[in-house]
């Protein structure tokens, strides 16, 4: 029979852990990659989220008459669309610039600053500008 001189197949404790060692720093790696994907997927869809609200805004404003359009500076708007029972935050129409000349067009600008913890993580800021002719 074997005495001490014969060795069995087989991994040694030192060559397991080696092995263990690798995969851990392995799967530290991919851990990490997925939680920065899942943090630029949720910026970019909470950013997709508020400017879809300022559009909302920019539709209902639309809407409206030319002089109903420039009576609305510094108004708030929720977006109703978006989520009827959150609110993603204060929409408000930060400029309306009307031109003297009634050919030229007024510019408009809409802005969103989310409330983190509402509809988004963090604080997302969004503008949009349009501009609308008084025909």
């Amino acid at each position: 029979m074997g005495g001490p001189s014969s060795r069995r197949g087989g991994f040694s404790l030192l060559e397991v852990l080696m092995a263990l060692v690798v995969l851990a720093i392995a799967l530290l790696g991919t851990i990490g990659v997925l939680l920065m994907t899942h943090q630029h997927n949720t910026a970019a869809s909470e950013a997709s989220l508020a400017t879809k609200a300022c559009q909302e805004v920019i539709e209902q404003l639309r809407a409206m008459s030319y002089d109903s359009m420039l009576l609305q500076n510094d108004v708030t708007f929720v977006a109703k669309k978006v989520h009827p029972s959150w609110p993603i935050g204060v929409i408000q129409v930060s400029d309306i610039s009307p031109s003297d000349d009634p050919d030229t067009k007024a510019e408009v600008r809409v802005r969103i600053q989310t409330q983190p913890g509402q509809v988004t993580q963090r604080p997302v800021n969004v503008e949009l500008v349009t501009w609308r002719s008084r025909r």
